[in-house]
């Protein structure tokens, strides 16, 4: 909003390069330049999450988390949809199970 602001101010009023043109440069680096940072961070995120997830199982501090089950009321009820309520934790393959034919 800041950088389209800044363009029309900057083309009402003469264009060049003023202050109008000063401002559409900085709203638009603070645009892009917000873009990298924020997928700089996902980009790290989720191969150490799976590299932390791999290490825990691979020394056994996982063994003292509870393991979900459908034995207990709660995590029966937590689905709001009927035919989950008795479902295994592990659906299975899901659509992987069955080869493509349908081309």
């Amino acid at each position: 909003m800041g950088t389209s602001l800044a363009t029309l101010g900057w083309e009402i009023y003469g264009g060049g390069t003023g202050t109008w043109f000063t401002l559409v440069l900085i709203s638009t680096t603070a645009l892009f330049g917000s873009v990298y940072w924020s997928k700089f961070s996902h980009m790290f995120f989720k191969p150490a999450a799976a590299y932390n997830k791999r290490i825990i199982e691979a020394n056994g501090t996982n063994e003292n988390l509870p393991h979900e089950t459908r034995d207990d009321e709660w995590q029966k009820n937590r689905h709001s949809m009927e035919l989950l309520k008795d479902a295994p934790m592990d659906m299975g393959l899901g659509i992987k199970r069955s080869k493509p034919e349908n081309y």
